[in-house]
């Protein structure tokens, strides 16, 4: 911004200069610097004894923000999931496998139990409903039975301790990046390290 005062004028000499300045800007000829379409002229004054400061904008580069998008990718996995054969424990199973498909993930159900004695009952006779999902049936102690890997992740929605989860857990270190154990209330059980869970806590 280029600030230049004028000498300071009496006050007889500004009521000269006042009509000068209030005229069009296209006809003030050689008194004022003229101001271009993209100037903008401002008139400060004081009292009749200080001076009169004309400030003129001179234009300059304009500074756009720019808008930045982040681009977000999803990771699509592979995922497995372990579904116990009973109990409200196996509603567990089935929500989580509708969440990760309605994400984009890739899901397999493998399920406990006999499938000839489960198959009709809920919530397994819902599976054939949620789109894109493959299940498949048999004993996680059985590594024969697995479904065919590898996955990014192993859910464990169907042992209670270690020593249940032992076989797919040594399954899964070579089949598999994320373990994750899913429980319900049945992975409490009492002991002398660690008390019993309440309503409450």
């Amino acid at each position: 911004t280029d600030k230049r005062p004028l000498a300071p004028l009496s006050s007889t000499s500004l009521k000269h200069r006042l009509p000068l300045l209030q005229q069009p800007a296209g006809s003030l000829a050689g008194s004022l610097p003229l101001p271009s379409a993209t100037s903008a002229m401002a008139l400060r004054l004081q009292s009749s004894r200080a001076p009169v400061c004309i400030t003129r904008a001179v234009p300059g580069p304009v500074v756009r923000a720019a808008s930045r998008r982040t681009a977000v990718q999803v990771r699509a996995d592979k995922c497995l999931i372990v579904n116990t054969k009973g109990g409200g424990h196996a509603f567990i199973g089935l929500y989580l496998a509708k969440e990760l498909i309605a994400k984009g993930h890739d899901v397999t159900i493998f399920n406990d139990g006999d499938q000839n004695k489960l198959s009709a009952k809920t919530p397994f006779s819902q599976y054939s409903s949620v789109h894109g999902l493959k299940v498949q049936w048999g004993s996680p102690t059985d590594y024969s039975a697995y479904p065919e890997g590898p996955f990014d992740v192993v859910y464990d929605n169907n042992c209670k301790d270690l020593e249940s989860c032992q076989p797919l857990i040594d399954a899964a270190k070579g089949m598999c990046r994320h373990y994750v154990f899913v429980s319900s209330a049945g992975a409490y059980k009492a002991n002398n390290i660690e008390p019993m869970h309440v309503e409450g806590d």
